[in-house]
C-alpha cells in the first residue's frame, strides 16, 4: 500500500495521542482512519482503486479535503472501490470537501464505485471560503445531510451514477 502514517503531534484542539493518517497514491486494499486517527488532505490525489477501501469510522477529527490552504486536493472512486462511512460515529459522521480558505479547492470523483456516507450527518461541499465539486460520472453515493455551499454537484454527460441523499439540513447553510 502507498500511505504513511506521520508521527503523532499535539494541537489544541486534539488530544495529544491524535495522529494524522496521510493517504495518497492508490488504495488497493482497506485503509481504516479510526479512533485516535484522523484524515485531512491538501495537495494530493488519492484514488480507491478495485477492491480498495478508505473506511471512516471514529476519527478525533472530521474528514476533511483540502483543509485550510491554497491548492487541490483530488479523491477518485473507482470501479470496485468504496469510501467508506457506513461505520462511522462521532466526528466520523463529518465531510468537507473544500474547508476554510479560499484558495483551497476540493474534488471528489465517483467513476464507478461507492460512496456510503448515509451516517453523514454533515457532507459539506465548499465550506466556509473554500470551493468543492462532488463528481458523479457512475456508481452510486448515498449521503446523509447534503450542504453545498461554495461548490457543485456535477452528474457526467453520460453519466450511470446515482445520488441518495437520506436529509436535507438547511440549518447549516450560509447562503441559499
Amino acid at each position: 500500500m502507498k500511505y504513511t502514517i506521520l508521527a503523532a503531534f499535539a494541537a489544541s484542539t486534539l488530544a495529544a495521542t491524535a495522529a494524522q493518517v496521510a493517504v495518497n497514491g492508490d488504495i488497493v486494499g482497506t485503509t481504516t482512519v479510526g479512533s485516535g486517527d484522523f484524515w485531512q488532505s491538501n495537495g494530493t490525489t488519492t484514488t480507491i482503486k478495485n477492491g480498495g477501501t478508505l473506511a471512516i469510522t471514529n476519527p478525533s477529527w472530521e474528514t476533511i479535503v483540502q483543509h485550510n490552504a491554497a491548492g487541490t486536493s483530488t479523491i477518485i472512486v473507482e470501479t470496485g472501490g468504496t469510501f467508506d462511512f457506513s461505520n462511522a460515529t462521532g466526528n466520523g459522521t463529518r465531510m468537507f470537501l473544500g474547508n476554510a480558505n479560499g484558495g483551497a479547492n476540493a474534488i471528489l470523483t465517483l467513476d464507478g464505485g461507492t460512496l456510503n456516507g448515509a451516517t453523514l450527518t454533515e457532507f459539506v461541499i465548499g465550506r466556509e471560503n473554500a470551493s468543492g465539486t462532488f463528481n458523479i460520472n457512475g456508481g452510486t453515493a448515498t449521503v446523509g445531510n447534503l450542504d453545498v455551499r461554495n461548490g457543485t454537484v456535477n452528474f457526467g454527460e453520460n453519466s450511470t451514477g446515482a445520488l441518495t441523499v437520506t436529509g436535507w439540513d438547511t440549518s447549516n447553510f450560509e447562503a441559499l
